[in-house]
């Protein structure tokens, strides 16, 4: 999250895209890991409680990605 916030403030959101990848069955919450929502359930409010917007959020996870499989 300390790194978002420096990439933030030098003005670099436009070139991140969150993303996660569950690779081993020991990812999956059945099995003890974090699970598919992990991102979006536990990340994304983490990064909203140290200070990023909405509209922060949204370049990440929509506008960046819509921009680079354009």
């Amino acid at each position: 999250i300390a790194m978002l916030h420096a990439l933030r403030d030098r003005g670099l959101l436009n070139r991140v895209m969150l993303s996660m990848d569950i690779t081993r069955r020991s990812h999956l919450k059945a099995n003890g890991g974090y699970g598919y929502d992990f991102l979006l359930t536990t990340f994304i409010p983490q990064l909203r409680q140290s200070g990023f917007s909405q509209a922060d959020v949204d370049v990440m996870l929509r506008e960046n990605p819509s921009q680079f499989f354009q």
